[in-house]
């Protein structure tokens, strides 16, 4: 059997199938990060943002800046992202990163309510169950392929 991926997962504080999918990918060998074994980041102690200014001024709290940069470093050595709807805006920017840098991205979508969007097709693969999700992340093709500019750049 081929090596698990490297999985950054991104959801919701309150998605209420987060701890079943992690289980299940952890399960089929993969190495996934989970943003819940940290404390959640306690906005109800910062100011709430009012305007373009106050918003910088939350940004740049070590709270703030320390979620930042914990997620940034998974999702950097992440191989594959996964979105588990539903989810929110934090989740969908994780995710668009995580295509936009190359890696291999997935959608499942949990059965809540959820927005639809036509860019999730941007992404490898959705799928609607737990099981689909493993099947596919172990019989979806992998491997790295070198780009013209010599940088190494993940099969899509």
């Amino acid at each position: 059997m081929a090596a698990g991926r490297k999985i950054y997962l991104a959801s919701s504080w309150r998605n209420k199938l987060h701890t079943e999918v992690l289980g299940a990918l952890r399960e089929a060998g993969h190495d996934v990060f989970d943003f819940k074994s940290k404390e959640p980041l306690e906005w109800g102690g910062l100011s709430p943002p009012t305007d373009h200014r106050s918003l910088i001024d939350v940004m740049l709290t070590v709270e703030v800046q320390d979620f930042f940069l914990s997620d940034l470093d998974a999702m950097r050595s992440a191989d594959t992202g996964v979105l588990l709807l539903p989810a929110g805006r934090d989740a969908h920017q994780e995710i668009g990163w995580l295509a936009g840098s190359g890696r291999q991205t997935f959608v499942m979508t949990a059965g809540e309510r959820y927005e639809h969007g036509f860019m999730y097709l941007l992404h490898n693969g959705i799928v609607s169950t737990t099981y689909d999700l493993v099947a596919m992340l172990r019989t979806y093709p992998r491997g790295m392929q070198i780009a013209s500019n010599g940088e190494a750049m993940w099969k899509l």
